[in-house]
């Protein structure tokens, strides 16, 4: 009889640590699901900050290469002037 109630105990004790190897196993997995979602939210953010970045700088871009903006320039700090009209001279297009 007490061996059954030994076997009893042994197979109690087994499922429990059955049980809290199960648990522990779910609970690491939701953390790491966790960790994982937090991760691609800040790569999300990193994203946006880049495409932020990106179209400021292409809209930069555009202003500096403005003709407008190179022509003042041009007459501003570097004293350009347009040439007179007798000095053009215009090639004939092929």
């Amino acid at each position: 009889m007490a061996k059954r109630n030994n076997r009893g105990a042994i197979h109690r004790f087994l499922f429990l640590v059955l049980l809290f190897c199960t648990a522990l196993a779910y609970v690491w997995q939701q953390i790491q699901v966790m960790k994982v979602g937090y991760a691609i939210n800040q790569l999300k953010v990193q994203i946006e900050e880049r495409e932020n970045e990106n179209r400021f700088l292409r809209m930069r871009i555009s202003n500096l290469g403005s003709l407008e903006r190179v022509e003042k320039i041009a007459k501003e700090r570097l004293k350009m002037v347009n040439p007179p009209p007798e000095n053009i001279i215009y090639l004939p297009t092929q």
